[in-house]
């Protein structure tokens, strides 16, 4: 007897949240509802120029004849410094945005995006996820184990920490010895 009473009140409370969760859903009552509206409806406007941006950051490195050199880095802003922190900051809210994905828009989509506010159109491969760019960020690791701003630089805990996420949101960290950098950690 006891059971079930506790069993059916626990439902009773269950049912009951679900009841008001689904008529502030309903009745559009949420407080949260227009700004967070107001806000996706501001990422998709501004996501492709921050793309465009984004990509305008690119710097290649390395020995520019010989491809299997060739490392590709991001400027912190034009004309800026180039470090392991500029790839985290481009590749995080490129993650967030969705804009790190197998395919990417291209210059055509954002055309087509601009006249018909469409961004599923037209596709290609992306660039953000060139290997040369985990490359770039896997040169940065010292021989401590933990990452500098750029190669050939003092491991730091900064840069070490927007290294590793970089090569994990690029799926990269295989690149890398881990062991090294969990023994400099």
């Amino acid at each position: 007897g006891i059971g079930l009473a506790n069993k059916s009140s626990g439902k009773a409370r269950n049912d009951e949240s679900e009841i008001s969760t689904n008529k502030i859903n309903q009745n559009n009552r949420n407080p949260y509802r227009e700004a967070g509206e107001l806000a996706l409806n501001l990422l998709s406007e501004k996501r492709l120029p921050l793309y465009a941006f984004f990509l305008s950051l690119r710097e290649r490195q390395g020995t520019h004849d010989d491809e299997e050199d060739e490392r590709i880095a991001f400027r912190m802003h034009h004309d800026g410094e180039i470090d392991v922190r500029a790839s985290y900051c481009i590749l995080a809210p490129c993650k967030l945005l969705g804009l790190i994905d197998e395919t990417a828009p291209t210059s055509s989509e954002k055309k087509i995006n601009d006249a018909k506010g469409d961004t599923s159109s037209i596709i290609s491969s992306n660039p953000l996820l060139a290997p040369s760019i985990a490359k770039h960020i896997s040169a940065c690791q010292t021989h401590e184990g933990g990452f500098g701003a750029e190669p050939h630089n003092e491991a730091h805990g900064g840069y070490t920490f927007c290294a590793l996420a970089s090569l994990r949101i690029l799926n990269a960290v295989e690149e890398i010895d881990v062991d090294n950098l969990r023994g400099w950690l």
